[in-house]
């Protein structure tokens, strides 16, 4: 359903998707597994509940980086 959906904005998408597909396997074949592989690595020296607190953290974590790198604004969408 949701590809059914989406349909139209993913027609419109695809130019820019082809145009980055340098990033794309950028993120899949060094930035994703190098983290994963640093996450197995430090969970030793972590505890079980603060590794919770920084995986719920993570989301407000990225939002404030991304503000702060890259000047991203934190919009409020009502309706």
């Amino acid at each position: 359903m949701g590809l059914i959906w989406s349909n139209t904005e993913l027609i419109e998408e695809w130019k820019s998707t082809n145009e980055n597909w340098g990033v794309t396997i950028y993120l899949r074949l060094v930035a994703t597994p190098l983290v994963i592989w640093l996450q197995t690595i430090a969970q030793p020296w972590i505890g079980s509940e603060e590794a919770a607190l920084l995986y719920t953290l993570e989301p407000i974590f990225a939002e404030k980086f991304s503000c702060w790198l890259l000047g991203e604004q934190l919009a409020i969408l009502l309706g």
